[in-house]
């Protein structure tokens, strides 16, 4: 597991020590912000153990507005010991001193990428809900893959993934996984077993109750 997003004491847990005692998690919360959307007060979110990594979306094409809040929000999860990637622009990215790159799919230039990684540059990439393309791009040497459910069913007409292709990487598979647009309390229950990440978005962890009800479930004493 990369040692950047995983504090790793075990085969699936994550070690962090609050007051003084010992808090075990089972997943992580992978962080994703839309800042063409609206502003959002992170200060809070980001002093959450439970954060594991943050991403900022649509950074393929910055506004010199949006490039500055970015280069807040970096501050701010750097300050928190919290790794801050780009979606795709991962020449941006490198420019401005963030972590890595998301690759909402794998580029023709995948392997050119990945050698960025030289750099301790994080490179992770979506397989939409693909096992193949997640075992090639995890071979390739990608730092995480993700899968986003749903995107089959648009692509192929294919029900969105079981739990038994998330248990079977788990068991299997080194290279973490991100699993993708599940909010619901009941499926992060779940998922929370078996999988390194859960992406949340920023907007959905403004709303204190559910943000706090799913650090709840991703904690245990």
């Amino acid at each position: 597991m990369i040692g950047l997003l995983v504090d790793d004491v075990g085969a699936d847990n994550y070690y962090h020590v609050r007051n003084g005692k010992p808090i075990i998690l089972t997943s992580k919360i992978y962080l994703v912000i839309d800042l063409t959307s609206s502003d959002y007060n992170l200060t809070e979110i980001t002093k959450s153990d439970s954060i594991g990594c943050a991403r900022i979306a649509n950074s393929s094409d910055f506004t010199y507005e949006n490039l500055e809040k970015a280069r807040i929000l970096k501050k701010l999860c750097k300050r928190n010991n919290i790794p801050i990637l780009l979606e795709d622009n991962h020449e941006l990215a490198v420019k401005e001193g963030f972590d890595g790159v998301h690759l909402r799919k794998p580029p023709k230039n995948f392997k050119e990428i990945l050698k960025l990684q030289s750099l301790n540059f994080f490179v992770g990439v979506n397989c939409a809900y693909s096992k193949h393309m997640g075992m090639l791009m995890a071979e390739a040497g990608a730092d995480y893959i993700a899968f986003s459910k749903g995107m089959n069913r648009i692509i192929t007409g294919m029900e969105p993934y079981d739990y038994d292709l998330i248990s079977w990487w788990n068991e299997t598979i080194e290279t973490p996984l991100v699993v993708e647009n599940s909010n619901s309390i009941d499926e992060i229950k779940t998922l929370s077993e078996t999988c390194d990440f859960i992406s949340i978005s920023a907007k959905k962890c403004q709303d204190k109750k559910y943000f706090n009800k799913v650090v709840s479930i991703l904690q245990k004493s």
